[in-house]
């Protein structure tokens, strides 16, 4: 049982850094018995999901069938990201086998002995495979219930002897499955480009095989405000067991290069609504923010509004 503190003798710095030293992670303290979660985990009622509506129609994210009419594709996925920035996608090119496989070899690990993992859990994203609990631990407000094994890949490969035995094979085959798919993916979006939900949260509902894509804050913003990044949440977990998932973020190689929006889509009756920056600068302000769901985009927009 965790011992009970007061407003006044609480030091949320003190038990977060001896947490984040321990190296045991979220699935450690389940599997330690504990009966009370602790303190740095709770979230302020304001940040919490309220009721949902009633009478009032539910919103999904769409599914769209990659194999049908290119022109349909292209028009279904555009309207998607410029209005949800969400989707699911369904016969794709990336067999359920091999998603299979790559979640299975991912939730094997988080399945190993403290000891085990332990040798993985660090905050260093460029030693092949990092193991942690919220990259934001000690910004955010309110840690998020979950753990993360962070792996960057193509198109450098990791070091693949810093990369837990059991995920090697599998996210290297998953790995060159997805680098095609989103290339296939930026191709339709690319397409789609050229034309344009309200406050209501939308619901993802799992289809087995289904991957999910949602546009970022750089498509937003090279898109010039085409393309949506929006808002998202995780809520907790209703079902028995664990939910475990693959993401995957489609970076620039070049990190040096300016960024902005595309000059085909600027004009004098549709101007920038970004400045250009640089990917570098992004990512370090990215790192450094509580992550709450919230985007980037509003910190490089330009205020066309001045004369």
């Amino acid at each position: 049982m965790a011992p009970v503190t007061t407003e006044q003798d609480y030091d949320r710095l003190t038990e977060v850094k001896q947490f984040d030293e321990s190296k045991i992670g979220v699935k450690g303290l389940l599997d330690s018995g504990i009966t009370t979660i602790p303190r740095f985990f709770h979230h302020p009622p304001e940040n919490l999901p309220g009721p949902k509506p009633k009478n009032r129609p539910r919103l999904t994210i769409p599914v769209i069938d990659l194999s049908g009419d290119r022109s349909t594709v292209v028009e279904q996925i555009r309207q998607s990201a410029s209005t949800l920035g969400f989707f699911q996608i369904i016969n794709h090119s990336i067999p359920v086998t091999l998603i299979d496989s790559a979640v299975g070899s991912v939730k094997e690990f988080f399945e190993q002995p403290n000891e085990y993992k332990m040798r993985f859990y660090h905050r260093e994203a460029g030693k092949g495979a990092a193991y942690s609990t919220n990259f934001d631990l000690y910004q955010s407000k309110a840690a998020s219930w979950r753990d993360t094994l962070q792996v960057r890949m193509s198109p450098v490969e990791p070091d693949w002897n810093a990369v837990p035995e059991m995920c090697r094979a599998a996210l290297a085959e998953w790995d060159k499955a997805v680098v095609g798919l989103g290339e296939e993916l930026m191709l339709i979006l690319c397409d789609g480009l050229g034309v344009k939900c309200g406050d209501d949260w939308a619901d993802v509902e799992a289809v087995h095989g289904a991957i999910i894509i949602n546009i970022g804050d750089l498509l937003q913003m090279m898109s010039n405000d085409e393309y949506k990044s929006v808002e998202h949440r995780v809520l907790a977990n209703p079902a028995q067991g664990a939910r475990v998932s693959i993401a995957v973020f489609f970076n620039p190689s070049n990190r040096d290069k300016l960024y902005g929006p595309f000059p085909e889509l600027i004009s004098t009756t549709n101007p920038a609504v970004y400045r250009e920056f640089k990917y570098d600068d992004y990512m370090r302000r990215f790192f450094t923010k509580e992550l709450n769901g919230k985007t980037l985009t509003n910190f490089y927009k330009i205020d066309n509004t001045k004369e």
